[in-house]
């Protein structure tokens, strides 16, 4: 029997019929389709027909966090988003950090599935394990972080969104999904797929504990985790240049994606590098739990 790491409970939402349903993971599922990609991969393969239309009510999107999510494991705070991607026909996935996959935890669940298409647009509200689909008539159209920042008034900040925004509502085949006002699940199209089944957004909010089997032995272990992470190398210029410090290297072994991945390099990579952010970084952020911090806000005038 599993003793920590998952909750082992699914939010299923048939949108179609606009009903709600909690799936109880059995040990063997949770142990051999590791999530959150693991299942998402399982889910959407068992689920989904072979030639489903990526944005018919027959493909899923499942939104899943992993075991350590959400737990005191540093760098741990990341979400899948699994289906079949819009772009491609095939099966995708994308992942986001920030606090949506802990929080999601916090509220009860592992993962949440969407199926079916919603007859208008509605938002989602998770508060610590109820769940209730609202109209989002009022929110659609409006970007991703407008949308964010009015249901953050709406409902209180203690809550954590994940938002689409035009791009998505109209289909766009590699429209991302957004979170924590400028995080992006930012491939295979994710937000397409919540715009084609009209969901304009998920805010959740929590306090359930998250089960550990052995926590003086993971405290043991994340402090010696900690100390060679702190010590590492590549701490400080990631915290300081932020994940932009891949663009010179990406260039160097011509694998910086260009033009829609139709280069691998990019004649004014040094527009964008590491180094050239470094210069207008405002402020830093960090994913749950995270001592790197490596997204950095920057203030720009006048870019081109």
């Amino acid at each position: 029997m599993i003793r920590g790491g998952y909750l082992k409970r699914i939010l299923s939402i048939d949108l179609t019929k606009g009903a709600t349903a909690v799936r109880e993971v059995a040990d063997g599922f949770a142990l051999t389709y590791i999530g959150g990609r693991g299942w998402g991969a399982k889910i959407v393969f068992d689920e989904v027909p072979p030639d489903a239309d990526p944005l018919a009510p027959d493909n899923v999107l499942v939104i899943a966090s992993g075991p350590l999510t959400g737990t005191l494991t540093v760098s741990c705070g990341k979400l899948s988003l699994v289906g079949i991607s819009p772009l491609t026909r095939l099966y995708g996935d994308s992942s986001i950090g920030g606090s949506f996959g802990p929080t999601l935890k916090q509220a009860g669940f592992d993962a949440i599935v969407l199926r079916g298409r919603a007859t208008k647009p509605i938002y989602i509200v998770i508060d610590d394990g109820e769940v209730e689909l609202r109209a989002a008539d009022h929110l659609w159209g409006l970007g991703c972080l407008d949308a964010e920042e009015a249901i953050l008034e709406d409902l209180g900040a203690e809550f954590s969104v994940l938002t689409i925004g035009p791009a998505g509502e109209n289909l766009v085949k590699f429209a991302c999904v957004s979170s924590d006002l400028g995080r992006q699940a930012g491939r295979t199209g994710m937000g397409a797929i919540l715009g084609s089944k009209q969901v304009k957004a998920i805010a959740a909010r929590g306090s359930h504990d998250i089960p550990i089997a052995d926590a003086e032995s993971m405290m043991k272990l994340l402090d010696e985790v900690l100390e060679r992470l702190l010590s590492h190398g590549m701490l400080k210029p990631l915290r300081k240049q932020g994940t932009m410090m891949i663009v010179e290297w990406s260039q160097k072994n011509e694998c910086l994606p260009t033009r829609n991945f139709r280069s691998s390099i990019f004649e004014q990579f040094e527009g964008i590098s590491g180094k050239a952010f470094e210069s207008w970084k405002v402020a830093d952020r960090a994913c749950f739990n995270c001592p790197i911090g490596c997204r950095n806000v920057v203030e720009v005038e006048n870019f081109v």
